[in-house]
Parts: C-alpha cells; structure tokens; sequence
C-alpha cells in the first residue's frame, strides 16, 4: 500500500515541523508518535 505509507510519511513530515515550533508539548507529541512509527515499522 504506498499510499498509506506516503501518507504516514506526510503526517511524519508535518509532526516534525510542529515540533520545531513553539511550544515543547509539540515535542512530547512527536516523541511519542516516533515511538510509535519505530514499533509498526520494524528493520
């Protein structure tokens, strides 16, 4: 499904630009979405 994928990709991309932005609960929430895509996309 490469849709799918690019659409995780998508909301990958726009989570770290939150979290480059201004407040640190953005941070938080990426963190815990990288943990997330780390755990449904094993190596």
């Amino acid at each position: 499904m490469p849709q799918v994928d690019m659409l995780l990709c998508l909301v990958y991309a726009a989570v770290l630009v939150c979290a480059y932005g201004q407040d640190p609960a953005s941070k938080v929430v990426s963190d815990r979405f990288a943990v997330y895509w780390n755990r449904t996309n094993p190596k």
